[in-house]
């Protein structure tokens, strides 16, 4: 049968987009495991052009996570996607501005003057020094994705972000991502989701032979659930790129606990490991950071969930070191 891409392995892109790409800086981890601000911190270093949760990236992940493409198929979407939609847009000063309060906003990361003056001055990639500029994203439970994308470029730097589980799972509450009146209504949604079924959307992180269970389960099930399967993921992931002879060079897991605790500390170490300087908002950046509070008991809210989950649940989160 023909992939998904055809046989994009007989093709070849002009070099410069691998050359674009090389170096380029990835932000993964958990949901709600502080993402967010370390690609903020990142997007604000200098000559570093970042893009916020690539959105085609949720397809591509769901093709990997089912094994309906292959590694060679998928690292060529996700290069071509991610340079010519993404990095050399940015290189020209045509950002995704997203809404002006959200924390992603390109104007959050840079000055407004340095935002304009690009938007008006590269009319031409030779004018967009691109060879001083690393690219940068930052995208959600890429697990699937990285390490195709680490066996292709050596240089790559890989930051993500661990975060207690019990913590993880209180911020889903307050989201309500999985809540069966959330997964009923047709609103936006992060992930493709299983069309095998006509009593409730299905998200493809599920397990085929756990549908059934899934749509017996409540939404605190629902919830830990999820959790669990991105939990599963990331130690796979970290088990899998310790392997490599060059692990300590490419891979970063940066503890969300000390980002809160001692961001000035922290950041320096992201700095550091990926070898971006301080942009003019950085430190402004690192001063807002806080730590927020639950809003729930989480050993209190779990007792809701099935059994098995929940001892899944405190399973992964000791692994996690919690």
């Amino acid at each position: 049968m023909q992939g998904v891409a055809g046989n994009m392995s007989s093709y070849r892109f002009n070099e410069c987009v691998d050359d674009g790409l090389r170096n380029m800086i990835v932000v993964t981890g958990i949901y709600r495991s502080g993402t967010t601000i370390t690609g903020k911190v990142i997007g604000s270093f200098k000559d570093i052009e970042y893009a916020y949760d690539p959105p085609l990236l949720f397809y591509l992940a769901y093709l990997q996570h089912l094994g309906r493409i292959k590694d060679s198929e998928l690292l060529n979407l996700v290069r071509v996607y991610l340079y010519y939609d993404y990095y050399l847009n940015y290189l020209h000063g045509r950002y995704n501005f997203r809404v002006k309060d959200e924390g992603s906003c390109i104007l959050h990361m840079k000055p407004c003057k340095e935002v304009l003056e690009k938007l008006f001055a590269v009319d031409n990639i030779k004018n967009a020094n691109s060879k001083n500029t690393r690219f940068a994203f930052k995208f959600c439970n890429l697990y699937d994705l990285i390490m195709p994308m680490v066996r292709e470029y050596s240089k790559i730097k890989v930051i993500d972000l661990k975060r207690d589980l019990k913590q993880v799972f209180s911020s889903m509450l307050v989201k309500k991502w999985f809540f069966q009146d959330s997964l009923s209504t047709d609103s936006a949604v992060l992930w493709p989701f299983f069309n095998n079924t006509q009593r409730g959307k299905v998200p493809y992180i599920v397990t085929e032979s756990d549908i059934d269970f899934w749509l017996k389960s409540n939404d605190i099930t629902k919830s830990a659930y999820a959790c669990c399967r991105f939990a599963e993921k990331k130690i796979k992931l970290n088990e899998e790129i310790s392997k490599l002879e060059n692990s300590k060079e490419i891979y970063f897991e940066l503890i969300y606990e000390d980002l809160v605790r001692d961001p000035s500390k922290t950041v320096k170490r992201i700095s550091e490991f990926t070898g971006s300087q301080f942009g003019a908002l950085t430190q402004q950046i690192v001063n807002d950071i806080r730590s927020t509070e639950s809003r729930f008991d989480v050993d209190e809210m779990i007792k809701e969930c099935d059994p098995k989950v929940k001892e899944r649940f405190y399973q992964l989160n000791a692994i996690l070191g919690y």
